[in-house]
């Protein structure tokens, strides 16, 4: 889990400033010192209170980062409590500013009704394209459940991959993408239907039929 913060020069963490400089660059040094396999991002503004109360959270904080490990680099963009306010303050613009760079940086248009989880992949300079997954829940704990189970899903999706096949960028994100890709599905399918379980569960009983 790796915090950019919107309002800030200097210190250990990033500030957004230099993350947008450096996006890539962090990137690929990540890959390159084996602390991800892949990468997301945890989108939100001040219409999700909820995101902002998970992340603020330490043991939130400390659980998210333990299932990311090093399969898997999270970002996620922050306001210090200095800085608040409603529209056309500073704190908003900079929150429309995080939303513009990921948009520019990966050609889409993010949604904006609720947060997001974007998934992602960098080769070389290019970036691959993203996988988007919006965070349904409307609680805090709902919220990090949410975000829990979507992590540990991308995870476990490339737990098995051997060292030599770490920089195959391409194809370790594949692995990554089609479990999320399964996870939007049961999703979808546990919202009509009103089942009970876990993803994972879903799909071994389809795999049983």
């Amino acid at each position: 889990m790796v915090p950019i913060y919107l309002h800030k020069n200097g210190g250990k963490d990033y500030d957004f400033n230099g993350f947008r400089q450096e996006f890539l660059a962090i990137c690929r040094n990540h890959q390159q010192q084996n602390r991800a396999l892949a990468f997301a991002f945890i989108l939100y503004d001040f219409n999700h209170p909820e995101i902002r109360k998970v992340l603020a959270d330490e043991h939130y904080w400390d659980a998210l980062n333990y299932i990311s490990g090093s399969s898997l680099t999270v970002f996620s963009f922050h306001l210090d409590k200095k800085h608040r306010g409603g529209p056309g303050s500073s704190a908003s613009q900079a929150f429309a500013g995080s939303q513009q760079f990921v948009g520019k940086q990966f050609g889409i248009e993010l949604p904006r009704e609720r947060p997001t989880m974007l998934f992602f992949q960098v080769t070389g300079d290019q970036v691959l394209t993203p996988c988007v997954l919006e965070v349904r829940a409307k609680t805090v704990e709902d919220a990090f459940n949410e975000i829990h189970a979507t992590l540990l899903d991308a995870v476990d999706s490339v737990k098995d991959v051997q060292p030599k096949y770490r920089q195959d960028s391409a194809a370790v994100f594949d692995l990554i993408y089609y479990r999320l890709m399964q996870r939007k599905t049961f999703l979808v399918i546990k919202t009509v239907l009103k089942l009970a379980g876990s993803a994972q569960e879903f799909v071994g009983k389809l795999h049983g039929l």
